[in-house]
């Protein structure tokens, strides 16, 4: 096993986004899938996931619960984008912390929910609570030309470049 920090350092059950939908990363071992990513331009597009290992059998994991309800388990080492670009370690993120998701309306935009409440887009996910959750065995994966990949919990981590 490696060393955990400096790359990616997600749990086993972690789910990443594809052309085919949501798909857990241990099950991505060894193989080679495409994945949803942000190029240096900003730009939504698919790339290749490849060099998908196991790092670790059991290392602590902290529980990220977005405001969409959704949540993401992480070392704490783990790297995840902020809005405007830069890295936060999942340690560091507090309750409001603001992360760069997949899709989302431009901060500023005002706009109607399906209950016809007004909301005024952060162009963000908030974070609402970061908790330890036990252990879990922890992968690596590298994404080619971008380095990083959409979680399906909404947001944008730092994965190896290949």
């Amino acid at each position: 096993m490696e060393r955990v920090g400096g790359g990616c350092s997600l749990a086993s059950e972690t789910m990443v986004e594809t052309p085919e939908g949501p798909l857990r990363l241990r099950v991505a071992t060894g193989k080679s899938i495409p994945v949803l990513t942000r190029d240096k331009e900003g730009r939504v597009l698919f790339r290749m996931m490849c060099d998908v290992r196991k790092i670790a059998d059991r290392h602590p994991v902290l529980r990220i619960v977005l405001e969409n309800g959704m949540g993401v388990d992480a070392a704490p080492e783990q790297l995840f984008y902020q809005p405007d670009g830069t890295l936060v370690s999942a340690a560091a993120l507090q309750p409001g912390a603001e992360l760069l998701p997949a899709f989302h309306y431009p901060r500023g935009y005002v706009y109607r929910t399906d209950a016809g409440e007004q909301v005024c887009s952060t162009g963000s996910l908030a974070v609402i609570r970061v908790e330890q959750n036990g252990e879990s065995g922890l992968y690596s994966a590298a994404v080619r030309e971008t380095g990083c990949v959409f979680l399906t919990a909404g947001v944008l981590c730092k994965a190896e470049t290949a």
